[in-house]
């Protein structure tokens, strides 16, 4: 592509993952930390997650608990939502006043709450978006493979008000993928307000920000049975929309590639219909096989360098479920990509290498091989189960949900670049300016009260307004080329560089192989948290752990 290498793509993405210890992608531009994700200037803020280490939270988050210079100043509402048992009462008392938790309600015994969002408001200055697959521990930022997306809001009132007084009422949730004034923040909205009363004056809230921007669309899961209208406007029928709507991949594209951490009890009709959401817009007839499902290695978790046996604490499949033909038909490997060369010194480090993961993305290659470019990527709370994504009852004409969960989906149709920023940023690379609020490296427009400037490699089709009233955004004129990183495939790298025809390139950290071995028996097989284990990890423990 002209005027774009492999190691400078035009756009670089808001897909960032965790930052690991001793990780050479720390020092790099694909990775954030939560301290970096909530810096101070807070105004309000919502964090739900499914489970939380308070402790961790309020020393790493200090922004949570800081106080005005003014003393008249009260601090900001907090609502904190957990699922996973609620807030122990020792750590709930350690909470300030101005921290609410709240446990929302379930419909089923086997629902959860299980989303990783967080609406972080900074006045004047914007708002905040976070979608991530880790809870607020710190086994699961600093031990686990996490994937985050990031993207900052203006308000869409002059001088910056936004919904600070909480008079915007909400929108009713979009019900496909339409162009609407602003689905993104129609849906995020919804969802807020279906976590429960508490919730409900920041969904009113959120409506005075210009969510526009936001360049993905909202894939969420709320319990209840969804009919009618509702039928798509959650879960696998949502995301079946929303795919059905977007271009659609070549005739001979390779399944979708669903990369989880843990494993529901699955049957083959549902696996059937969670495959034709997966393939919808697909040219007739649909993939004769089921999407791939890569999930880890027994052998692996106990390898695993950062916990050990301690990962698969978070790693939940039965042996008997994995056991079923049509499951097994469709579970692959789960392998990081380029390990001979990471352990080399490659591209991808061996810390990451041997971590475990616990982010769930699901993708779909326009062509066969590791390094073709990607139709659509989907980063979720959501592992592969019907709890999560929703059981089609009354002969199809409602879904069954269980289960909170918040995804973003990218499609070439919906993408565009940033167009605002709160004023700090979210990466913790080298050289990453003050401004750049997310999509750390790369090329993007910043700026304040509609000025241009270019950080990075590229100028892109967009202005920024900092003073409110509105993003003032437009989308290229040209839909872009999804590729997986070239810091994951070397092979990515030319392909990125062939790219031609002035669209930009958005690239997406994608360190698993899209192109995974089935498991074949023997020593290989996928890990099952109920099955007892005497091989012995790195640090001498068996499994399950004492």
């Amino acid at each position: 592509m002209a005027g774009v290498t492999a190691a400078a793509p035009s756009q670089a993405p808001t897909f960032l993952l965790n930052a690991l210890p001793r990780d050479a992608l720390t020092a790099a531009r694909h990775t954030t930390r939560l301290s970096a994700l909530i810096p101070p200037g807070l105004t309000a803020a919502v964090l739900t997650t499914f489970t939380v280490d308070v402790p961790f939270l309020l020393s790493v988050v200090p922004a949570l608990t800081a106080q005005s210079a003014d003393a008249r100043v009260p601090p900001p509402p907090v609502l904190l939502v957990v699922g996973g048992g609620g807030v122990h009462p020792d750590a709930a008392a350690t909470l300030p006043p101005h921290v609410a938790v709240h446990a929302p309600r379930l419909r089923t015994p086997y629902g959860v709450h299980h989303a990783k969002v967080m609406v972080l408001w900074y006045g004047h200055a914007g708002v905040r978006v976070v979608v991530s697959t880790a809870n607020l521990t710190p086994a699961d930022w600093g031990g686990m493979a996490q994937g985050v997306y990031c993207r900052d809001f203006p308000s869409r009132l002059p001088g910056g008000a936004g919904g600070e007084g909480g008079a915007a009422t909400p929108a009713a949730p979009s019900s496909g993928g339409g162009d609407g004034d602003d689905p993104f923040g129609a849906d995020l909205a919804a969802y807020l307000s279906a976590l429960g009363a508490p919730a409900e004056p920041y969904a009113r809230r959120l409506r005075g920000y210009d969510l526009m921007s936001a360049g993905v669309d909202l894939v969420a899961s709320v319990p209840g049975t969804h009919g009618g209208a509702a039928l798509q406007r959650y879960g696998h029928m949502r995301l079946r929309r929303l795919l059905a709507e977007a271009p659609p991949p070549p005739p001979a594209a390779p399944p979708a590639v669903a990369q989880v951490s843990s494993i529901g009890g699955l049957s083959a009709p549902w696996l059937a219909a969670f495959g034709d959401s997966l393939h919808a817009g697909c040219p007739p007839p649909p993939p004769p096989l089921p999407p791939g499902a890569t999930a880890p290695a027994a052998a692996a978790a106990r390898g695993v360098v950062v916990a050990g046996y301690a990962s698969g604490t978070h790693l939940f499949a039965r042996a008997a479920v994995l056991a079923r033909p049509a499951v097994a038909a469709a579970l692959h490997r789960y392998a990081v990509a380029d390990g001979a060369a990471a352990a080399r010194g490659g591209p991808v480090s061996p810390r990451r290498a041997a971590t475990m993961p616990h982010l769930k993305t699901y993708a779909r290659a326009v062509g066969p091989g590791d390094a073709a470019p990607l139709a659509w990527v989907l980063l979720s709370s959501a592992n592969v189960s019907p709890a999560a994504w929703g059981t089609l009852v009354r002969g199809g004409a409602a879904l069954s949900i269980a289960s909170f969960e918040v995804g973003v989906l990218w499609t070439p149709g919906r993408w565009c670049p940033p167009a605002h920023d709160v004023g700090v940023a979210v990466g913790v690379g080298r050289g990453v300016p003050r401004g750049v609020g997310v999509g750390v490296g790369g090329g993007r427009t910043v700026g304040g009260s509609g000025s241009r400037r270019t950080v990075g490699t590229a100028d892109v089709s967009v202005r920024a307004r900092g003073g409110g009233g509105g993003s003032g955004w437009r989308r290229p004129p040209r839909r872009p080329v999804f590729v997986v990183d070239p810091a994951f495939r070397r092979a990515a790298a030319a392909a990125t560089r062939d790219r031609g025809g002035g669209a930009a390139v958005v690239t997406f950290p994608l360190a698993h192989r899209l192109d995974a071995l089935p498991y074949a028996g023997g020593d290989v097989e996928p890990w099952s948290h109920d099955v007892r284990r005497g091989a012995v990890d790195a640090y001498g423990r068996a499994w399950p752990l004492e």
